[in-house]
């Protein structure tokens, strides 16, 4: 009860149009959407912000039915009417609806390595959690089920990532205690004892510098948090419940620079691993390079990525790139590590995996660009550069200015966004698009040793620069 169920459809304009839900409710009447001018994302994020896609979207019906507390329905046909004004109608079946009243909740378990919890059915990525985590799912809508998170949250589940549990199986609650800390030499540990692996989601600040763990279904009981005084990076911790069942620990950390963590369960222990600030040499003729771990990741392969008017391919250029790169870093000392050195190519997540699991200070991703359909590129080019959590912005910010110096190419943007490179956690992560692969000019320039060289120099400069602000 409570639920909306919205129906739309697509057809004459002008008509009188009306859907109906058997015994719920008898031809109710819906509305024609008015002409309304949208924003196409490609052109409100790579384009003028102001221009509109004025295409029209007449003839497009919508109608709303909220769910009352004795309705019932099992595959229940949503039948749709369209009238025309000269009198012609046409019903037809729009889908199905089923409303389940039955008192015992429905719990699953996640059952993929990682499964994405969206903001709605087909909506953009939320939470990623592990498998074992249970969920109390309360309904569906196509291929999705909706996860309840609080009494005010929901997120959305693909069908096919978990498996049901018994029928009885109690909701996923979980008292929390305590809470403590322990320091193990390259990172620190903050252990959480629940009773079930419940959902949760890391939220990272910079200003101030904390991490901030939220825990659904969990209960403050929390008397007793301890501190290991010996770990240089957490300052305090203090917890909260700002919602019934809802659990949040703040964890006040001691860097201006934070450069990475790392969420995980062991067995129903939440444990979260912060890194420590590595040791960054220092002196007058030692790079900070010297002795840090760098993870290049040259963008695509096995696809091509884009390709250029003269039909050179994203992927090779990002490879001479990144193997220009991991010759310069390396004579400054670094270890360099490469999620593919020839034209054998892995996955965007085994790319992220591949990093964290080698313990890398930072995983660059090198790409070079392309636009998609409807923004003009002669009028929208040049060097890109892309983040997402907080603890990447200095290193994105720095290594864009060090390319707009060095290659003089028009300013493209610093963006943040939601890609697979990017969310790595455990280390600050960047993916650079240095120049255009559909701009003729942009894609001689990228055919040449020489540009290829300036783009390594820059990143080397750029990597050497934020490692040098990041031991301060």
């Amino acid at each position: 009860p409570g639920d909306v169920l919205e129906v739309s459809f697509r057809g004459t304009p002008g008509c009188q149009a009306y859907f109906h839900l058997g015994d719920l409710a008898e031809w109710i009447q819906m509305q024609e959407k008015s002409h309304q001018a949208q924003l196409y994302w490609g052109t409100a994020v790579f384009g003028n912000h102001s221009d509109v896609d004025t295409i029209e979207a007449s003839g497009i019906y919508t109608g709303v039915y909220i769910i009352q507390p004795g309705d019932t329905a099992t595959n229940q046909p949503i039948y749709c009417r369209l009238i025309h004004p000269n009198g012609q109608s046409l019903d037809f079946a729009y889908g199905d609806i089923s409303i389940d009243h039955s008192p015992v909740p429905k719990v699953a378990e996640l059952s993929t390595e990682t499964t994405v919890l969206r903001t709605g059915p087909n909506g953009v990525y939320y939470l990623f959690l592990p498998p074992g985590t249970k969920l109390h799912l309360t309904g569906r809508r196509g291929d999705f089920w909706r996860a309840k998170l609080s009494n005010s949250e929901d997120a959305w589940i693909a069908d096919g990532d978990f498996r049901w549990l018994p029928s009885g199986t109690l909701l996923p609650r979980s008292i929390v205690s305590t809470v403590r800390t322990e320091n193990r030499g390259c990172f620190t540990r903050v252990h959480i004892p629940l009773q079930q692996r419940l959902p949760f989601h890391v939220e990272q600040s910079v200003d101030p510098a904390e991490l901030r763990l939220r825990i659904w279904g969990a209960t403050a009981a929390t008397n007793w948090i301890r501190h290991d005084f010996t770990s240089p990076v957490v300052r305090e911790i203090r917890w909260s419940q700002p919602a019934r069942e809802v659990f949040e620990l703040t964890i006040r950390l001691n860097q201006k620079q934070q450069w990475g963590y790392a969420s995980h369960y062991d067995g129903t222990n939440l444990l979260l691993d912060i890194k420590h600030t590595p040791k960054i040499a220092r002196g007058l003729f030692r790079s900070p390079l010297k002795g840090r771990v760098v993870c290049l990741d040259p963008g695509h392969n096995p696809d091509l990525g884009a390709v250029g008017p003269t039909r050179l391919e994203e992927r090779k250029v990002n490879l001479a790139i990144a193997l220009k790169l991991k010759k310069l870093l390396e004579k400054k000392g670094a270890t360099v590590l490469m999620t593919r050195s020839d034209r054998q190519g892995i996955t965007l997540q085994s790319r992220a995996k591949f990093a964290a699991i080698v313990n890398a200070d930072v995983l660059l991703s090198i790409h070079n660009n392309a636009l998609p359909d409807g923004i003009n590129p002669f009028q929208h080019n040049g060097v890109s550069t892309y983040y997402y959590h907080p603890q990447s912005y200095h290193l994105a910010k720095i290594l864009h200015s060090r390319l707009l110096k060095t290659l003089k190419l028009p300013d493209h943007g610093l963006y943040y966004a939601n890609l697979a490179v990017c969310r790595v956690s455990q280390m600050p992560a960047v993916l650079v698009e240095p120049a255009f692969m559909m701009i003729p000019e942009q894609e001689a320039l990228l055919r040449t040793d020489k540009f290829q060289m300036k783009i390594a120099k820059a990143l080397m400069k750029g990597l050497e620069q934020f490692f040098k602000e990041g031991r301060r």
